[in-house]
C-alpha cells in the first residue's frame, strides 16, 4: 500500500512538472514590450519604472496601503527559450501616479528624526517579492520657511530600526512644485515611508510621489538562470530604461568580487558593483541607458563536470578564498564560458535589440581579476573594460614574478587593442598587478588608462570609481570597429 501511495506520489509531481514546461513552452515568441505597455498617460517612464503613492482613501498612519497589489499587472515575458537560454521570473511592471491632498498629509503622524520635528506618512508596502526603489517627489507648499524631504526604507515593516540603522536618504530641501529623485543606497527595500520637516511658516499644499517597483528586484535587476553545459548560469538583468525595440542599447556585464560567489542570485548584487550605480546613479540620464546583466560566479561545488570536480581546475588556494579556487575565472573555466555564451545567444536574440559594437565589461576585485579573463577569451567581443581594485595574473594584492609576467606579456598580446580603465586605491594592494598591466599594455602600443584613487582602499575604490561619471561616460564612449580584428 505504502508503495502504491509513493509511485501516486511521484506520477503527480512529473505531470506537474511537465505542466510547469509546457506553459514555459509557451512563452516562446513575443513582443518584448506589448502594446498596452507602450505608453502609459500617467507617466514618460516606459519600462521599468512603476510609479506608486499613498492611495488617498488612506487617512491615518496606522493604515498599510498594498501598492503592489493594486496594480494590474501587466507581464513582459522572458526571452524566448533557445536553445539553452532559461530566463525566470516575467518582469512585472505598471506606472501609476497620485496626489496626496494637505489634508492627508496633515493627518500623518508627527515625530522626531535626528533632532528634526518631522511628518511621516503611512507605510508604502511592495507585495511579496517587490522591491521598492528611485522615488520622486513634487511637494506642493506656500509661505516663508523652508521645507526639508527624505524617504525612510527597510526591509520589514520597521519605522525606527530603520532610522536606528540609517537606511534613510537624508533630508534634502526641496522647492515647491519641484520633482526630486530620492533613491536607497541598499537593495531589498519592501517598505518605505515619505518624510517632511517644515521650518518657518510653511502651508503645505499638496503631493505627488512615485517609485520603482520590481517584482524579484535587486537594484532593478531581476533573476534569471543561463544553462550551459550540465550547470546553470545565476545571473540578474535589467532592460533600458525606455526601451524601445527599434533602437540599439549597450550591453554592461558587472562582476562582483569574491564576497559576491554563490548560488543564491542574490549575494552578486553587491554595493561595490557597476550595475548597482546604472540603477540608483544613472538610471534616468539617457546617455547610460542600456541592457546590464550581472552573471553570479558559482562556488567550487556548483560548477558541473568536466570543469569540476572531473576535470582540471587549476591550481587551488583556500588562502584566497574558502569556496573557491582561483581558477574559477579562468578564460578556459566553466563560468566564463557560460557567461561569453550567454552573452552572444543575447545579441542574436531577435527579442533584444543589443548593439554589437557595445559590449561593455566592467568588475570589481575578483571581478577585476576575470576582467582579464574575458579579454583573454573573446577579445573580439568588448568594445571596452573598466577594471577596479583586479589583479592580472598570479595572487592578489601581489605583483607577479618573473615567471608570471613572462606570461603576461604573450597574454596582453591578445588583448592590448581592447581600451581598459584601470582603477586602483592608493591605499590597496591591489594596484601592484593593476599597475604592472596597465605598463606592459601601453609598452605593446595598446589602448589603457590607469588611475590611482588618492586615500582609496579596496572597497573605497570601487565607490570612487563607479560614482565617477566621467569614467562611466568614458566607457560608454567606446565603440568596437569590426575592420581591425
Amino acid at each position: 500500500m505504502k508503495n502504491t501511495i509513493k509511485l501516486s506520489a511521484i506520477l503527480v509531481l512529473v505531470i506537474i512538472s511537465f505542466s510547469v514546461l509546457a506553459t514555459g513552452v509557451l512563452y516562446a515568441g513575443f513582443d518584448p514590450v506589448p502594446k498596452q505597455y507602450q505608453r502609459h498617460p500617467v507617466s514618460q517612464d516606459d519600462f521599468g519604472r512603476p510609479n506608486i503613492a499613498v492611495e488617498e482613501e488612506t487617512t491615518t498612519s496606522g493604515d498599510k496601503p498594498n501598492l503592489a497589489q493594486e496594480l494590474e499587472s501587466e507581464i513582459v515575458p522572458p526571452l524566448k527559450t533557445v536553445s539553452n537560454l532559461v530566463n525566470q521570473p516575467a518582469y512585472i511592471s505598471r506606472i501609476m501616479e497620485n496626489d496626496i491632498d494637505a489634508s492627508m498629509i496633515a493627518s500623518w503622524n508627527v515625530t522626531e528624526i535626528k533632532g528634526k520635528t518631522v511628518r511621516v506618512a503611512p507605510v508604502i508596502v511592495a507585495d511579496k517579492g517587490f522591491e521598492l526603489n528611485l522615488d520622486e517627489l513634487t511637494v506642493k507648499f506656500e509661505g516663508e520657511g523652508t521645507l526639508e524631504a527624505g524617504i525612510v526604507y527597510n526591509y520589514k515593516d520597521d519605522f525606527q530600526q530603520a532610522i536606528e540603522k540609517n537606511i534613510f536618504t537624508g533630508f534634502r530641501r526641496v522647492a515647491s512644485d519641484k520633482a526630486n529623485r530620492f533613491y536607497n543606497r541598499y537593495k531589498g527595500a519592501k517598505y518605505a515611508w515619505i518624510v517632511l520637516s517644515a521650518q518657518g511658516k510653511i502651508k503645505l499644499t499638496g503631493l505627488k510621489h512615485s517609485c520603482n517597483i520590481v517584482k524579484g528586484g535587486q537594484y532593478g535587476h531581476i533573476p534569471r538562470e543561463y544553462r550551459f553545459e550540465h550547470g546553470s548560469l545565476l545571473y540578474r538583468i535589467m532592460y533600458p530604461k525606455n526601451y524601445d525595440p527599434s533602437k540599439k542599447y549597450p550591453l554592461v556585464i558587472s562582476v562582483h568580487g569574491s564576497g559576491g560567489v554563490g548560488s543564491d542570485n542574490s549575494k552578486n548584487m553587491e554595493m561595490t558593483i557597476l550595475a548597482r550605480y546604472l540603477y540608483i546613479s544613472y538610471y534616468d540620464d539617457p546617455e547610460f541607458e542600456c541592457f546590464s546583466i550581472v552573471p553570479q560566479i558559482p562556488d567550487d561545488k556548483s560548477i558541473p563536470a568536466p570543469y569540476y570536480p572531473n576535470g582540471s581546475k587549476g591550481v587551488y588556494s583556500r588562502t584566497y578564498h574558502p569556496a573557491i579556487s582561483l581558477s574559477t575565472v579562468n578564460a578556459t573555466g566553466w563560468y566564463t564560458k557560460a557567461t561569453l555564451s550567454l552573452v552572444h545567444e543575447m545579441l542574436n536574440s531577435p527579442e533584444l535589440s543589443i548593439d554589437p559594437s557595445r559590449v561593455y565589461y566592467s568588475g570589481f576585485s575578483y571581478g577585476g581579476k576575470a576582467c582579464w579573463e574575458f579579454l583573454k577569451a573573446d577579445p573580439d567581443l568588448f568594445a571596452g573594460a573598466i577594471c577596479c581594485a583586479g589583479w592580472p595574473i598570479g595572487m592578489p594584492y601581489k605583483a607577479p614574478n618573473e615567471v608570471q609576467f613572462e606570461r603576461l606579456k604573450s597574454e596582453v598580446t591578445g588583448y592590448k587593442k581592447v581600451p581598459v580603465y584601470i582603477t586602483a586605491g592608493e591605499k590597496d594592494g591591489m594596484r601592484l598587478g593593476s599597475k604592472v598591466v596597465y605598463d606592459e599594455i601601453i609598452r605593446q602600443g595598446g589602448k589603457s588608462i590607469y588611475k590611482e584613487i588618492k586615500n582609496a582602499d579596496h572597497v573605497q575604490s570601487s565607490t570612487k570609481t563607479w560614482s565617477d561619471k566621467g569614467i562611466v561616460e568614458w566607457l560608454f564612449d567606446q565603440k568596437k570597429t569590426f575592420d581591425n580584428n
